[in-house]
């Protein structure tokens, strides 16, 4: 913002005073040079909220923000490590998957985005274990187990128990 268009917020009377040359001139040139430090940023903010522009330093804090930072590599200890190019992912698909929370698909679309392709849900298992849920793993998975759990309590209804599975080698 420059002087002319912070001159625009101001009485009548003081606009008529702001004469080149002018203490209050001077005053305003003064504000916007205090101000562009603010608006540069401002400016910058959208860069900063992006997942997928934001520092790398970043990233857990905006997985906080986003209810999510059960998905980062410091919660899940060295089995679970979430490369940081695919939290970015992750937590740019977070408004999708929050809202469908719960549900399977959104079960499988953070494990597939976290981890990889080739998982499988199955609701129910056993007729006697209802509220309970069988996460079918591919091979190769193992290594990633506390990103997986982490995942896994995060997208499912809370009220849900759950068994990872593992596919034999074939």
């Amino acid at each position: 913002m420059n002087a002319k268009q912070i001159e625009q917020f101001l009485p009548e009377f003081w606009r008529e005073t702001a004469l080149p040359g002018t203490p209050v001139a001077a005053l305003l040139d003064v504000m916007a040079g205090m101000l562009a430090p603010v608006e540069r940023q401002i400016s910058g903010i959208s860069m900063t909220l992006d997942p997928m522009r934001a520092a790398e330093e970043m990233l857990p804090f905006l997985a906080r923000m986003l209810g999510m930072d059960t998905l980062t590599p410091s919660a899940n200890g060295p089995d679970g490590q979430l490369h940081p190019s695919n939290l970015r992912v992750v937590l740019n698909e977070a408004a999708p998957l929050l809202d469908q929370r719960g549900t399977p698909a959104a079960l499988l679309r953070a494990l597939a985005l976290a981890v990889g392709e080739g998982f499988s849900v199955d609701e129910c298992p056993d007729a006697e274990a209802s509220f309970h849920i069988a996460i079918h793993c591919p091979s190769g998975t193992e290594t990633h187990r506390g990103l997986i759990e982490a995942a896994v309590r995060l997208m499912k209804p809370a009220h849900v128990t759950h068994d990872l599975i593992w596919s034999e080698e074939t």
